[in-house]
């Protein structure tokens, strides 16, 4: 009896230990969410789309803005899409202030009709835009994530996808 009385402190140690281990890694609320998220264009033409530029804003829980932590090689729209130019905005007085990708066209229609197409979403009448939330995900240069979200205008809608590129 003793024990087994000892076996179940010790497997109650390693799981405190093991979960203590997880939190540390990985603690909640590590997720950074973006001060503000802004598409250009914000009303986007799916039959002739345009490269989307995202244009991030970054700060801590101290108003401190981390855009110029921003790793650019982990910037990722809706979790797959990776930019095609990245740069640091900078205020007059000599600061970071927004962090812009560029996301080239072909890829960005892809990913929204990819979307379109998973969530069913109907076509209303043709001149009616379409509000649709995209995400922005990344890294700071030390690991910690974060990510943010705004609503792009869909319209100019023809029921389906284009065909793919040759």
């Amino acid at each position: 009896m003793k024990l087994r009385k000892q076996s179940l402190f010790s497997l109650a140690l390693l799981v405190l230990l093991i979960v203590g281990i997880i939190g540390l890694t990985n603690p909640a609320g590590s997720v950074l969410t973006a001060s503000q998220l802004k598409f250009i264009p914000k009303h986007y033409d799916l039959m002739n789309g345009a490269d989307l530029e995202a244009q991030i804003q970054l700060t801590d829980e101290n108003n401190v803005t981390l855009v110029d932590e921003i790793d650019p090689t982990s910037v990722r729209l809706e979790g797959s899409v990776p930019p095609t130019t990245t740069w640091i905005e900078y205020n007059q007085a000599g600061k970071p202030s927004r962090f812009h990708a560029v996301f080239a066209a072909s890829a960005v229609t892809g990913v929204i009709w990819h979307i379109i197409q998973h969530m069913d979403i109907a076509r209303p009448k043709p001149w009616v835009p379409i509000p649709l939330r995209l995400y922005v995900y990344g890294k700071l240069i030390n690991g910690t994530l974060w990510e943010g979200s705004a609503i792009l205008s869909l319209y100019n809608w023809a029921g389906g996808p284009p065909p793919p590129p040759p």
